[in-house]
C-alpha cells in the first residue's frame, strides 16, 4: 500500500484528492497549521475523517516538514498548502512569499538531504503561465478554455445542462456540480448541443420608475435618509448597510413611519434593529412629515409572521439550544440551501442568530477574521461581490454562513 502525504488537506482539492487517493488504495497522511484552528468539514463531509492521519506542519519551519516526514513515510508528497487568498497576499507579501514560495524550497531541500526516493507533487498556480492555452498546452487542453466567455453564458449554460440531464447541482455539496451517466456518454461521443444565449437585462432596470406597488419612492428624503445613515454609520465605524439596507430605506420613503414601533414593521428592520438604529430615522422622518405636510398612510401596514412562521420559529429555538446544523435540517427535512435561505430570512428581518458554534466548524479563526474585515470594509453584503473580492477562496456556504453571523452581531 503506497502512502501519500498531502499538505493543505484540509482545502476544498486537498480533501477531494484524499478521498480520490483513498479510493485508489492510499494510506493519507493530511497536515494543518499549528497556528491555526483545525477546519474539518470538507473531509467530515466526505466522510473520511476516520481514515486519514492528520498530523501538524508549518511551512515556515525547515524541522517541522522533516518531523512530518518522519511520521508519516510517505512515497507521495502533494502539496497543496498555500496563502491563496488575494488580498491577503498584498498586505502580508513577505509572509506569503515565505510559505508559497521559500516553503515549496524547504520540502525540496528536506527531500533532496534525506527523501531523495519520494515523489514531490507541487499544486502551483495557473496563472502564472498566463494564458494557458500557450507554451505546455495546447489548443486541445481543457484548461482555460473558457476564460473568452464571461459569466452569463456560463450561467446559462450550466443551466440549460442541468435542463438537459447532462449534469446535476447537489445543494449539500454547497455549489459542486456533477458530472451523471447521460454527461459521461456526451463526452465520450459529443454531438452539437445549441443554447440559448441568457438575455442582459442591466438596461432593463431604467424603466423602474416605480416600486411598493406603483408607490413612488421620495428621492428627497431618501437622499436625507442616506445621509443620516452615513453619519451613523461612521460614527460607529461600520459599513452603511449595517445601520440599515437601501430596501429599507425605500420602504421609509413610503411609510413615513414616525415611532419606534412603525419603523420596527418597516422592510428588513424590526423591533431590534428599531430599537438599536431607529430613533434618529424617526425624528428626521417626523420633522421632514411636518415640514413638507405629508399625508402619511392611514393605516400603517404591520407585517406578519407568514405561514412559514413556525418553522422561523423552530430554527430560532433550535440554534438558541446550539442544535447542529445537520440535526436542524434532517428534523424537518430540509436542504441545505433551504435552510440558509431561512436563517437569512430571520437575520434580514432583525432577529438576532448566534451561530458560532457552527461557523467555528466551518471556518476557522483567522479565515473568520479574513472575512469579517472585509464585510467591515465593504460598501454591500452582496455574496456576488464577495465571491468575486476572494476570488474562489472560500465557497458561496462559507460566506454566506458567516454574513448571518456578522449581521446578527453588528446589525440585529
Amino acid at each position: 500500500m503506497k502512502t501519500a502525504l498531502i499538505t493543505g488537506i484540509t482545502g476544498q482539492d486537498g480533501a477531494y484528492l484524499a478521498d480520490f487517493l483513498i479510493k485508489k488504495g492510499y494510506n493519507i497522511f493530511g497536515t494543518y497549521r499549528r497556528l491555526s484552528t483545525p477546519n474539518f468539514w470538507r473531509i467530515q463531509y466526505l466522510n473520511i475523517q476516520n481514515k486519514i492521519n492528520i498530523i501538524p506542519l508549518e511551512l515556515s519551519d525547515s524541522s517541522s516538514i522533516l518531523s512530518a516526514l518522519k511520521q508519516s513515510n510517505p512515497d507521495e508528497i502533494y502539496n497543496l498548502a498555500a496563502q491563496s487568498f488575494v488580498g491577503a497576499s498584498f498586505e502580508n507579501p513577505i509572509n506569503t512569499g515565505n510559505v508559497s514560495g521559500l516553503g515549496v524550497v524547504r520540502i525540496l531541500e528536506v527531500l533532496r538531504q534525506y527523501y531523495p526516493q519520494i515523489k514531490f507533487y507541487q499544486a502551483s498556480t495557473s496563472e502564472m503561465f498566463g494564458d494557458g492555452r500557450e507554451g505546455v498546452l495546447n489548443e486541445k487542453s481543457f484548461f482555460g478554455i473558457g476564460k473568452n466567455y464571461d459569466k452569463t453564458f456560463w450561467t446559462g449554460l450550466i443551466r440549460q445542462l442541468i435542463v438537459a440531464r447532462f449534469i446535476e447541482k447537489n445543494i449539500e455539496s454547497y455549489g459542486i456540480i456533477l458530472i451523471n451517466e447521460k454527461g459521461n456518454k456526451f463526452l465520450s461521443s459529443p454531438k452539437t448541443f445549441q443554447i440559448s444565449l441568457d438575455h442582459e437585462y442591466s438596461d432593463d432596470d431604467k424603466i423602474l420608475t416605480h416600486i411598493k406597488g406603483g408607490m413612488s419612492a421620495d428621492l428627497e428624503l431618501m437622499s436625507i435618509l442616506k445621509k443620516l445613515r452615513k453619519q451613523i454609520s461612521n460614527k460607529l465605524n461600520l459599513p452603511p448597510y449595517i445601520i440599515f439596507q437601501d430596501p429599507s430605506l425605500e420602504d421609509m420613503t413610503l411609510k413615513y413611519p414616525i415611532t419606534i414601533s412603525e419603523i420596527a414593521n418597516i422592510h428588513g428592520v424590526g423591533e431590534g434593529k428599531a430599537n438599536k438604529y431607529g430613533k434618529e430615522f424617526v425624528d428626521v422622518i417626523s420633522k421632514y412629515v411636518e415640514e413638507n405636510n405629508i399625508s402619511r398612510i392611514d393605516d400603517f401596514v404591520v407585517k406578519t409572521a407568514g405561514s412559514n412562521s413556525a418553522l422561523k420559529l423552530y430554527i430560532i429555538q433550535s440554534i438558541d439550544r446550539k442544535l447542529s446544523f445537520e440535526d436542524i435540517i434532517s428534523f424537518k427535512g430540509l436542504k441545505m440551501d433551504e435552510f440558509v435561505k431561512e436563517m437569512e430570512s430571520i437575520i434580514y428581518s432583525g432577529t438576532k442568530l448566534d451561530i458560532s458554534y457552527c461557523t467555528d466548524d466551518v471556518l476557522d479563526e483567522d479565515q473568520q477574521t479574513e472575512i469579517n474585515d472585509y464585510f467591515m470594509e465593504a460598501e454591500s453584503d452582496d455574496i456576488k461581490l464577495a465571491m468575486d473580492e476572494f476570488d474562489g477562496e472560500y465557497e458561496e456556504f462559507e460566506l454566506r454562513i458567516y454574513r448571518i453571523k456578522f449581521l446578527s452581531e453588528f446589525a440585529n
